[in-house]
Order: C-alpha cells, then structure tokens, then sequence
C-alpha cells in the first residue's frame, strides 16, 4: 500500500501543514476546533451534508447558514467547497456537527497570524470607531487600530476633539501592520505608525506610476513647512514649492493654506530616480496674466501697492498676481539716489500704466506721470477704498519676519526626513521672473 503524505512527514520527523492535511486522500479522525475542508454533497430542510474527508459525513445546521453574508449563501449548493469548523464529533443521533460560518471565521484568523508573522503590509477600510481608536473591518471579524498608532493623529486632544479627529477617518483606506492576534480574547490590534514608512513608499512607487506631468489632481494639505506645502495625493505626499503656490509672491505658506485643506494641484514635475513629485497650486488656477491687455491699456492710472523696494526701483501690486515695476527713474521729476526716499513697502498709489509686456509678463508704471489734478482727484475717490481689508489683501504680498519662520523644516514634518527633499529648490526651480533685474540695464 502506498506511502501517505502525513505518513511520509511523520517518518521524517515533521509535522504536516494545513494544507497537507486538506489534501490528504485517506480518511483522519476529527477532532473538536479542527478546520477542514468541505464539499456540499446533499441539502436536506434542516441540515447541509458535507464530505469532510472523514468516515462520517459533516452536518451543517440551517441556523448556521443564516450567519453567512448575502454572497455566501448564494454560492450554497451541491459540489460547492467551504473549510468548516467541527463543533461536535457526533451528536446525540451520531452526526458530526460542522460549521461554515466558524471556519470562514478561523481562516481570517489563520490569515492574521500569517500577517503578523510576514510582516507585510495590510489595507484596510476604516468602519467605525471607538473612545481608543479606529474599528477596520478583517475579513468576517473586527481589528482596532489605537489611537497612539495613528500617524496623524495628535496627542493630548480632549475627549470631544479627538472624537471628531477619529470620525475624519471612517472611510478611508489605511496601510496597517498587525501587531497583535489573540483569537482566544477576540483581539486583534493593528499599526499604522509601524507600517508608515513601508506603506508611504508604496503609494509614493504607485502614484509616479499612475500620474502624468500636467495631470490635474485633487489631495489634502498634510504638512506646511517654510518652502512650501505637501500635499497628500493618496497615501503619499507631492511638494507645492512656495514659488508654486499663488501667482502672486508668497511670503509665508500659511497666508495660502491651511493643514487638511482640501485642493486641486497640477502635477508639474515627476522625478521617479527621486521619488519626489513636484506640484503646482498656482498653476491649476486661471492666470492673471491671460488677456491682461483686455484689462489695461498704456496711459491707464492705477490704484496698487507697492509691495517690494529693490536699488533699481518699487514693484506694485495691481491685483493678485500681477505687479509692476516703477523704475527708479520714473518715481520722480528730480534724479533720487534712494528709491525710499520717494515710496516705501506697504503704500497705496496712483500710477500710469507706461508699458505692457504679456509675453515677458512685466508692466511698467510711472509714479512721475500722474499731474497734481489726478492726484487730488484719485485722493478724494479713495475715501471708501480700503485694499488691506479686501479679498485682495495685500499683506499677503509683505514678507513675513525672518523670525518668524521655522529655523528647522524637519522640525514641522511628520514624515520621516528621508522623504522630505533636502534642497527645496532641487525640486522645483524658481521661475527666472522670481528674480529681480533692471530691465532698464
């Protein structure tokens, strides 16, 4: 007689897997909590007989079919294969009692000691949520993710804004590692914080495949750091560089978003030997600059602020995103030798449009151009204007003190500093407009 597998394995000193068991052709005796696999051979009104690859056929009580989801049962019938757990080596009437709802259960249990012992990374949904932390749904049973395992999640909330922070998650898809299965305790406890690294760098490879430079997407501001801001794309993070961020010059990021904001970025740029994404806010909105020539025209006097003094002139804001140069030569009738010894940084003026430049983007004003009378006259029309409280404010143009931004970036960051680019500017170039010249040299 031939040599069985489980025989073969016990000869040399192993014990037989699962799936050996399973696959054995002889007979085994049942044992109370064992999981074997089934196959329908009969439905009667009370019970389902299964082959379990015993001497005695497995019965199924109707009850427990009313424990299966929707989709399971309908997959009830006559050759169909299901594990089963054994409840009863035989009953008062001699039947072997087996349960498929339970041994649905144990595979999701089987399933989460083999995660626990790979090391992998787990997807989960978020369903609900509890006083410590996240409910996901495991298969047929429940995992709890707490709250100190959330990356995101800040620590010392009181009890009514941790409850609302925990709510923001009910429905998104998480990156877990189980860290725990105690099946006796019904326990099983998993971590985002211990997957994070992994998972980021798994969405990050995914998204620079999926994405396209020029590809309008929407995300989350995650963090906002002094060049810029990041923006959670779906599991990974792209750069808005602060030269990205308004068409107008930002001083601070802050003044233009805010952490869990939600935005509509283009994707500018994708350097997949980095692993970086670079993004673009500005670019994603209409440009000012489009038909700037429908809405001013040479010799026009303009109300703007002037917003930057540099040794060759005074930039003005006209409207966000668009400002002029007054070269230094047209702030006065006499030669000046300090540019604030005519304007300064903040001041609101009339002035004339004296060039239009759409392709260069530039616009050139004259301060000496505009005579005594339109001086009065624009001084008694600005009686109600006030551009400082206006959706235009133009404090966002004025630079933040030197003192007031974060002397470390890393120090404002979640993630670790590897995904952070070191060089700021190494991930998105400065546009060469950002630099100042005379263009009168």
């Amino acid at each position: 007689m031939a040599e069985t597998i489980t025989e073969s394995l016990i000869k040399a000193g192993e014990l037989p897997s699962m799936e050996q068991l399973l696959e054995e052709d002889t007979y085994c005796p049942l044992e109370r909590g064992e999981i074997r696999l089934g196959e329908i051979i009969d439905i009667l009104p009370r019970f389902i007989v299964m082959d379990v690859n015993a001497k005695r056929e497995g019965f199924v009580p109707k009850r427990d079919l009313d424990r299966l989801e929707e989709q399971v049962q309908e997959r009830i019938e006559v050759g169909a294969e299901f594990p089963v757990y054994v409840l009863r080596r035989e009953d008062s009437e001699g039947r072997t009692i087996v349960s498929i709802s339970r041994g649905l259960i144990q595979e999701d249990w089987d399933r989460a000691r083999t995660i626990l012992e790979s090391k992998e990374i787990w997807e989960g949904t978020v369903i609900d949520r509890n006083r410590g932390g996240l409910l996901v749904q495991f298969g047929r049973i429940r995992g709890f993710v707490p709250a100190s395992h959330i990356v995101e999640m800040p620590r010392g909330l009181p009890p009514d804004k941790k409850k609302e922070r925990l709510e923001d998650w009910i429905g998104q898809n998480l990156g877990l590692r189980v860290i725990e299965v105690d099946q006796r305790r019904n326990r099983l406890v998993l971590s985002e914080r211990v997957a994070h690294k992994k998972w980021r760098e798994k969405q990050l490879l995914r998204l620079l495949d999926e994405l396209e430079e020029g590809q309008l997407v929407q995300g989350r501001v995650s963090n906002i750091v002094n060049f810029g801001a990041f923006v959670n794309l779906g599991g990974a993070d792209g750069l808005i560089h602060i030269s990205e961020m308004a068409w107008e010059r930002v001083a601070d990021p802050h003044d233009v978003l805010d952490v869990d904001q939600e935005v509509e970025v283009k994707v500018i740029r994708l350097d997949r030997d980095r692993k970086r994404i670079a993004l673009s806010l500005r670019q994603a909105q209409k440009d000012p600059w489009e038909r700037i020539e429908e809405r001013y025209t040479l010799g026009q006097l303009v109300t703007a602020q002037v917003t930057r003094i540099v040794n060759f002139g005074a930039f003005a804001k006209l409207e966000p995103g668009v400002e002029g140069l007054v070269h230094i030569s047209e702030l006065a009738e006499d030669r000046i030798w300090q540019v604030e010894e005519v304007v300064e940084e903040g001041e609101i003026l009339p002035l004339r449009i004296v060039r239009i430049d759409p392709v260069r983007r530039r616009l050139g004003l004259s301060l000496r151009r505009v005579t005594a009378d339109e001086w009065q006259h624009w001084r008694d029309n600005r009686i109600h204007i006030d551009l400082a409280q206006s959706e235009e404010s133009p404090e966002a143009a004025i630079e933040t003190p030197a003192a007031e931004q974060p002397e470390d970036p890393e120090a404002a960051i979640e993630t670790p500093a590897a995904e952070q680019p070191e060089d700021p500017e190494a991930a998105i170039e400065t546009p060469a407009a950002e630099q100042p010249e005379d263009p009168e040299a």
